[in-house]
């Protein structure tokens, strides 16, 4: 009777250490999820890091202010994009399994009229008002103060978002 009552409190302290370890797995993945990182854009305006290429949308949430787009390479691999101070997005063209190309942003100097048309088509009255509210928006994107995010498929969905900034965070799981 002792000698299994000792091996039932070996086999409980066993468990609770495969616990107490998953517990620290779950805390690890969560620091990495919100830790957020500026994303590295080249001279050409897309972003090289993180590599987006050939990865699948596998979510879009959207909230007040935040665009967040987690990008899928394997099981084991995922991406957060996340777009911080959003004005405006527009989605096009979903499909069954979208897959990135790459991003491009926008900002200061580079030609982006077609992308603002897609984000605010001209409307059919008071057309004044909408031009001077588009010059504004022009103003702040040549002034750095907002750029436009444009996430181009290999196959599916396009995203175009008017935001502040974009960044990103790394959802790798942890397997040990």
């Amino acid at each position: 009777m002792v000698a299994l009552l000792h091996t039932t409190t070996e086999g409980l302290e066993d468990l609770i250490r495969e616990v107490n370890k998953l517990y620290e797995i779950q805390s690890r993945i969560e620091m990495k999820e919100n830790m957020l990182l500026k994303c590295e854009i080249d001279d050409d305006g897309l972003v090289v890091c993180p590599a987006v290429h050939d990865r699948k949308i596998s979510s879009i949430e959207f909230s007040e202010e935040e665009l967040k787009l987690t990008l899928v390479e394997s099981e084991f691999d995922s991406v957060k994009i996340r777009c911080l101070g959003v004005l405006e997005v527009a989605c096009n063209a979903f499909r069954k399994g979208n897959i990135v190309l790459d991003i491009s942003v926008y900002s200061g100097a580079d030609e982006f009229t077609v992308l603002l048309e897609k984000l605010y088509p001209k409307p059919k009255v008071s057309i004044e008002k909408f031009d001077r509210f588009l010059q504004n928006i022009r103003t702040r994107i040549t002034n750095n103060e907002l750029i436009i995010v444009q996430l181009n498929p290999s196959y599916g969905g396009e995203v175009i978002v008017l935001c502040e900034e974009i960044c990103y965070s790394r959802m790798n799981r942890i397997t040990s």
